[in-house]
């Protein structure tokens, strides 16, 4: 046994949030993986590498970790193990600042419950006394966590979000080593974490980073990473012999725990099962305790199937990602070094015709097609798109670059962003949008290759107006307005939005969530299979307008007015006037759209951005259009705002 003369601490006291329900009945350090607690192959390991004296700390349902300690003291090879119980969570640095008294070498070894690696921790201690670090965090390549910016063997930053696909950066483990020198200096008494200590060691030179390649690195922490953790050990789960499960009842691939109740003819999938209510019919990828449910984000099983077998060597994982307001899936594959996103679309997956519309006609491409057409248009012209690296065709599948996780949305709504840069980042959409309307003469764009239909004053009355009548006025408002009393007005918009306005390349959703910001700070557009010809300002419109963002009236016409400068300023008039009726069909549509998603399919992130576009959609018709503002205010009452 290595002796590397060591205290050490497994930080333990944390909610588990990323776990709920099932920790709402057992801490996530208790969780078992191949039949042993987190926390105990944590332990082990310490006992293994030569760590006598371990602290582990502990809030949330801290007695049930008090009691698991004390069972099991005598099995675990290790002298001494104390639980620090927290009556306030006290974070990360909080908990070792209380534990200081007992944790009294240096430097210290800190774990965190939630994952498993087994490093050497022998040649880990030398490297971090070598550099006379205040701490050293010990890293890996895995790409998911990929945060950490070295400077030879120093940590130089720590990014604020992790960036999968740069190979330069590594990620933190969770494991890392104490000098006394650093333990002194946090904060006693009061919740505190560990996070801005390693950014201001980091700025003084004095934070290691050892990079381990030899361990394998699994992190249990969220509801993906603990099945697969669990899977790892045992392909088919693991079923406590005190679960409750009918004899015909079918259990695949899942974590039942005890206390657990499964009925007769249920199927759990790829699920993680706790006490609570009883289990029937179909549970399929998801986290259910305590009468609470939430979703596993992975693919279904034959499907990360066709997803894997894209890939050799085979990939590290494979996670669901939150996708558009469509029926696509979008998944997140880790490779070794890097990763990619797998859009799966299979062919002749019509979406309802009356929500997507799309060509009927043979020759009509489906959506991957019109994709890949697209992109390569968008390509040529300079405007940046995720690189399609595969095509499967006859499977639905296109591999796509990983541009990571920020969109412009998510961006514009940093408190601590600067009006300025909100300005340059929606400057830098306004300049995405002059590219992609500036196709060459010589390279015109080619109706025939994507199945959108024309965009034109029939698609308006059906797709736009009359989306938003039936999803909104009618069916979530539950208003008897007959679609006659804005039909006549919809078409005179309708005529205003094309009246006299060139034919340009259109998204059609050109907003905040479909434009992506790039680890390299680009802006590169998604969502692309909608493209057709359409007016210019019906994409400024949606820009400008959208509700997600809800961008002030000053900043709007400043960057109307830049548009308009780079545009066309002689046709400033014209393209107002275009502008306000797009921005009536954009409202109405989005409208549609959020009844449509978050009323009838109940998916988030919807509705409570209609009260924003009802307040645009009355702001936009004014005097000219009162039978929409009227329908507009009945809305808007039907649904409890103001009128």
């Amino acid at each position: 046994m290595p002796e590397t003369s060591l205290k050490g601490m497994v930080l333990a006291a944390g909610f588990g949030t990323r776990l709920l329900p099932i920790t709402r009945v057992i801490p996530k350090a208790l969780l078992p993986v191949g039949g042993r607690a987190l926390l105990e192959w944590n332990l082990r390991y310490l006992a293994e590498s030569g760590v006598r004296d371990v602290v582990v700390n502990a809030h949330y349902l801290a007695l049930m970790v008090v009691r698991w300690v004390e069972e099991r003291r005598g099995d675990l090879d290790l002298p001494s193990v104390r639980v620090a119980v927290e009556p306030q969570i006290l974070g990360t640095a909080g908990g070792i600042a209380n534990a200081a008294a007992r944790l009294d070498t240096d430097p210290v070894v800190i774990m965190n419950a939630d994952q498993i690696f087994r490093p050497d921790l022998e040649r880990a201690v030398a490297f971090h006394r070598e550099g006379r670090f205040l701490a050293t965090l010990l890293c890996v390549a895995d790409p998911a966590h990929r945060q950490i910016r070295r400077d030879g063997d120093r940590v130089g930053e720590i990014l604020p979000a992790p960036s999968h696909n740069d190979a330069t950066l590594s990620s933190f483990t969770g494991v890392y080593l104490l000098s006394q020198e650093a333990i002194a200096g946090l904060p006693r008494g009061g919740y505190a974490e560990i996070t801005p200590h390693f950014r201001a060691w980091a700025r003084d030179g004095r934070l290691g980073c050892m990079v381990v390649e030899d361990a394998p690195f699994r992190d249990a922490g969220d509801a993906e990473g603990y099945l697969e953790a669990v899977l790892e050990m045992d392909a088919r789960g693991a079923v406590s012999p005190d679960a409750i499960v009918a004899a015909d009842a079918r259990i695949e691939e899942s974590v039942v725990f005890a206390g657990a109740v499964i009925e007769s003819g249920a199927h759990v999938a790829r699920s993680i099962v706790g006490p609570g209510d009883p289990v029937r019919g179909a549970c399929d990828r998801r986290i259910v305790a305590a009468g609470e449910s939430r979703r596993i984000a992975l693919l279904p099983r034959d499907e990360e199937g066709m997803v894997r077998a894209l890939f050799t060597p085979a990939p590290r994982a494979v996670r669901l990602l939150a996708g558009d307001g469509s029926s696509r899936r979008f998944a997140r594959v880790f490779l070794t070094a890097s990763t990619r996103v797998v859009l799966h679309a299979p062919q002749g997956d019509r979406q309802p015709a009356a929500i997507y519309p799309r060509r009927a006609d043979e020759a009509a491409p489906d959506e991957n097609d019109s994709y890949v057409y697209v992109a390569e248009v968008l390509r040529r012209i300079g405007v940046r798109t995720p690189r399609i690296e595969t095509f499967d065709r006859a499977r639905g599948l296109l591999v796509l670059e990983d541009l990571g996780d920020t969109t412009l949305f998510a961006r514009l709504r940093l408190s601590d962003l600067a009006d300025a840069d909100r300005a340059r980042l929606l400057t830098g959409a306004i300049e995405v949008l002059l590219r992609m309307q500036a196709v060459p003469p010589g390279e015109p764009f080619d109706t025939n290759r994507v199945g959108a239909v024309p965009y034109d004053v029939d698609f308006v009355l059906a797709y736009e107006a009359g989306y938003f009548h039936r999803e909104m006025v009618c069916d979530l408002a539950q208003l008897e307005i007959p679609f006659e009393d804005l039909s006549a007005e919809a078409a005179r918009v309708a005529h205003e939005a094309l009246d006299g306005a060139p034919r340009v390349l259109m998204h059609r959703d050109f907003q905040s969530r479909n434009l992506m910001v790039t680890p390299d700070g680009e802006l590169a557009l998604i969502d692309l299979q909608g493209a057709r010809l359409g007016p210019p300002e019906y994409d400024l419109a949606s820009l400008l307008l959208d509700p997600y963002t809800n961008l002030s009236g000053v900043l709007r016409e400043a960057l109307l007015d830049r548009y308009v400068a780079a545009h066309a300023p002689a046709e400033r008039d014209g393209i107002h006037r275009r502008f306000r009726a797009c921005g009536i069909n954009r409202m109405m549509q989005a409208l549609g759209a959020y009844a449509y998603l978050g009323g009838r399919l109940q998916k988030p992130g919807f509705l409570e951005y209609a009260p924003i576009a009802l307040a645009r959609l009355k702001e936009l018709c004014g005097p000219d259009f009162p039978a929409i503002e009227s329908v507009a205010k009945e809305v808007g009452r039907s649904l409890g705002g103001s009128s």
